[in-house]
């Protein structure tokens, strides 16, 4: 919903979102951990200066729901294409609105350690908005599902995949034992 929704009406919102809980009733959906709550499926965004979404559960909220271990990983815009490809003026233009630095601009994917299922992904940065789509359909698959997915447009959705990369390193240094 758009803030004018808030501040004019709360009916626009209201049908939005009883058209998402009856599809979501009508598709049976679930959370990973088998509990029904549509509306953590539900992608969300903020649109503020960075913009923020988010969709399935927090570091927080898996941890409480007994899904075994939880890590999390980061993939960072600034390891894009576009970024790479910013010229003087977006740079100037995008430090006056988020100083949008490395870490300012970022995919964190929230994932069991041990089967590496996407049960949360938040997205911080110009256009999380539009990705957050596609992390929508990341949840409740594995993070090699992200590396194998093709990107028709591979400028931001880079990050993804490097979120899913560290991921897999994190995944396994985790899993190794060291022997006293």
């Amino acid at each position: 919903s758009a803030a004018g929704d808030c501040v004019t009406s709360h009916l626009a919102t209201a049908a939005e979102l009883t058209s998402q809980s009856a599809v979501c009733c009508l598709l049976d959906c679930y959370m990973v951990s088998g509990q029904k709550d549509g509306l953590k499926l539900m992608p969300s965004a903020i649109w503020s200066l960075p913009e923020i979404s988010m969709v399935g559960l927090t570091e927080e909220e898996a941890a409480k729901s007994n899904l075994g271990t939880i890590l999390s990983s980061k993939g960072f815009f600034a390891d894009t294409a576009k970024w790479a490809l910013r010229t003087p003026s977006m740079i100037h233009h995008d430090t006056l609105l988020d100083s949008n630095s490395r870490e300012d601009a970022f995919i964190k994917i929230v994932f069991k350690q041990t089967s590496l299922v996407v049960v949360g992904v938040h997205i911080v940065g110009a256009g999380s908005s539009e990705l957050i789509q596609y992390a929508h359909s990341c949840i409740g698959k594995t993070l090699h599902f992200i590396l194998r997915s093709a990107f028709t447009a591979v400028t931001m959705s880079k990050a993804f995949v490097s979120a899913a990369k560290a991921g897999l390193a994190a995944g396994m240094s985790h899993s190794m034992v060291m022997p006293k």
